[in-house]
């Protein structure tokens, strides 16, 4: 087969559909008409892709919170749950333990209960 240039989107669509549809790379190949190894190479990129990330997950606002974060804010909320917020970052304990941008989200949020 000569060469067709590169693939637009639709027919990547197409043969990744077609192989987790459950036909072999020969067939897949016959169907759509590209070569064995657009068919291969297409269908590696799409799945190792997949394996890093979802592209929607890269949209959007970064946390400002990490996972470490949020559990430390979930500790402070769970020691005194009728505490508030002002309460809360008023303590000599809080000003020596809590990172500041975990008091800039308290203090942005207004509420512990929010957490």
């Amino acid at each position: 087969m000569g060469k067709k240039g590169d693939l637009n989107d639709f027919e990547r669509g197409m043969a990744v559909g077609a192989r987790r549809a459950g036909l072999s790379i020969s067939e897949t190949a016959g169907l759509l008409g590209f070569s064995r190894t657009t068919i291969s190479r297409v269908y590696r990129e799409r799945s190792e892709k997949e394996k890093i990330s979802s592209e929607r997950q890269l949209c959007g606002r970064k946390c400002l919170v990490d996972v470490r974060g949020q559990r430390r804010m979930g500790r402070l909320v769970q020691d005194d749950r009728k505490a508030t917020v002002t309460q809360i970052t008023s303590e000599e304990c809080f000003q020596l333990r809590v990172p500041r941008r975990i008091k800039a989200v308290l203090k942005a949020k207004g509420a512990p209960t929010l957490y």
